[in-house]
């Protein structure tokens, strides 16, 4: 078939060449088009070449695009431009960047632990490299729809836009409340996994939800709150009324931390981000939620009163696979690395632990969602729900989560516009 359509398309230029005697001026007449040889044309003209029986007007388009030398077989064609070079890298708030050698950089303060730095994913022996921008920090404090996790100081993320009425134990949570919660969905329904908008284009979940073992999954739902329903309501705050109040939304691409080892227990790198294959859309029902706002670990010095909160569709009973078709909600006291470890045996410094209240805990199905702390009403990611050691609402045994700052910069590097 390709054979017969180069026979016609050569047969059709020789064709039209052949009753023409004179040379056709190698200038076109419209600014934006260049004289050229049929095959560096745009597509659009080349499928016109392969039409094997070509109406009359498109005889005449291509007869009347005809320039140089009848024997060079050339056409005016609109002159394709080359793409923009893409950056080198992108900073922490997605702008246009380069990698520079960290050792050199000019910010001797500034250390690689810090929330906003964008590492550099090539490697050279030399050293480690980050990602610097000439341009501006952004601070603007609209709400833009971007790629790139929204800095908390703005206001644009971790509300809950409508108050809400103020999992294991769990109550059932307000239909506006923790807009950021997104349902990863699979190909086959045997698996129960969350995660959280962290902005228009980006769910952080855990790897061992999305680590490309079967089944696979693919489309997050935003918005979600009674998965038995077409329709969501909560009888004290009302329904979804538009589109954008639940949205499905399919994956793009999937990035599991590549340290993660699905065949190992000790849930170490229990972290993935997934792209979505369009930018979802904020309404009162569909918010991201804050990464961890301070440039130093919380967990490390906690305030006083350190209460954090869990949210999902997970497991009601312990003793009985039953998973909730309402979104739940549940507090959960944050529980200290040397006190967590004599319970659970084995903990590495990038996880944290909350919960071990009797019937208070999250549970299976709630993986991948967000451990959250509400810090004057702006709620933070601080971990995501990873693994626990025995049956989830065992007093003193607290459940363990992936420490969502320990991979800040781990998030920047590899969200892209």
């Amino acid at each position: 078939m390709k054979l017969l359509r180069c026979i016609v398309l050569i047969s059709f230029l020789s064709c039209v060449y052949a009753y023409e005697t004179i040379t056709y001026n190698e200038t076109c007449p419209r600014p934006d088009e260049t004289c050229m040889h049929y095959e560096q044309c745009p597509q659009d003209i080349q499928d016109l070449l392969k039409m094997e029986n070509k109406p009359r007007e498109v005889l005449q388009q291509l007869r009347s695009a005809m320039c140089g030398k009848r024997i060079l077989k050339k056409l005016c064609c609109k002159t394709q431009q080359p793409p923009p070079p893409q950056p080198e890298c992108y900073t922490w708030d997605g702008r246009p960047g380069t990698c520079v050698e960290y050792s050199k950089f000019n910010n001797r303060s500034m250390t690689t632990r810090q929330q906003k730095i964008s590492i550099c994913k090539k490697r050279i022996r030399e050293g480690r490299f980050i990602c610097h921008s000439n341009s501006p920090v952004k601070l603007s404090t609209e709400c833009e729809v971007s790629a790139f996790p929204s800095d908390p100081s703005h206001g644009c993320c971790g509300i809950e836009k409508v108050a809400g009425s103020k999992i294991i134990g769990g109550v059932l949570a307000a239909i506006e409340q923790f807009p950021w919660l997104a349902v990863i969905k699979y190909d086959e329904d045997v698996r129960n996994c969350s995660g959280a908008l962290i902005s228009h284009r980006y769910v952080l979940t855990a790897a061992h939800c999305v680590d490309y073992t079967s089944p696979q999954p693919y489309a997050v739902v935003l918005g979600e709150y009674d998965k038995s329903t077409k329709k969501d309501c909560d009888d004290r705050n009302g329904c979804h009324e538009t589109e954008e109040d639940e949205q499905t939304i399919g994956i793009e691409e999937i990035i599991v931390h590549k340290s993660f080892d699905p065949s190992s227990n000790d849930g170490r790198n229990d972290i993935a981000l997934i792209r979505l294959n369009r930018m979802a859309t904020f309404s009162d029902f569909v918010q991201p939620i804050c990464l961890p706002m301070d440039n130093w670990d919380i967990t490390k010095r906690p305030p006083a009163s350190f209460e954090l909160w869990s949210s999902g569709w997970g497991d009601v009973n312990p003793n009985y696979p039953s998973p909730s078709d309402v979104k739940r909600k549940i507090q959960l006291p944050f529980v200290d690395p040397m006190t967590c470890v004599r319970s659970v045996s084995r903990l590495w410094s990038l996880q944290m632990c909350a919960g071990g209240e009797y019937k208070k805990d999250s549970c299976s199905g709630d993986s991948g969602s967000p451990l959250m702390y509400d810090r004057n009403g702006t709620f933070e990611m601080l971990g995501i729900t990873s693994h626990g050691v025995t049956k989830c609402g065992t007093n003193g045994v607290p459940a363990i989560y992936t420490k969502v700052f320990s991979y800040l910069n781990w998030i920047h590097s590899n969200i892209r516009p």
